[in-house]
């Protein structure tokens, strides 16, 4: 489990705010970390340069382009760049193939229960 003095950066991409409130809202309650929300690609760029943070939640459809795109730029950039979950409600079995052969470290299905997102966060810390 996340200790109490990591006080880690969680960035939520996603252009639907029910799922950034719903994810920073189980984070913040079960662990120390400090959450950003972007909703969009664009904003997530900017979070990221800002921010360098910690994990990535990152849609793969989002209204300004793909996750994937962001994916992939991030792991050009910086070989210590941050642990990425892509996150998908459509061809689960695809996306999450696609996700992990493009650098992804974990995908993650929506809807999603509680219990799947934390451990989730635990096992990437």
């Amino acid at each position: 489990m996340m200790s109490q003095s990591s006080n880690k950066t969680i960035l939520v991409v996603d252009d639907e705010l029910f799922i950034t409130k719903i994810i920073g809202s189980i984070l913040t309650k079960t662990f120390n970390c400090d959450i950003s929300i972007a909703n969009s690609l664009k904003e997530a760029k900017t979070r990221i340069n800002n921010l360098h943070p910690d994990i990535i939640f990152l849609d793969i459809n989002l209204g300004d382009g793909s996750g994937y795109e962001l994916l992939e730029e991030i792991k050009q950039k910086d070989s210590l760049s941050p642990y990425i979950v892509m996150m998908s409600a459509y061809e689960k079995e695809q996306e999450q193939k696609d996700s992990l052969e493009k650098g992804a470290d974990c995908f993650m299905s929506k809807p999603f229960e509680r219990e799947t997102l934390i451990n989730i966060v635990n096992d990437l810390v």
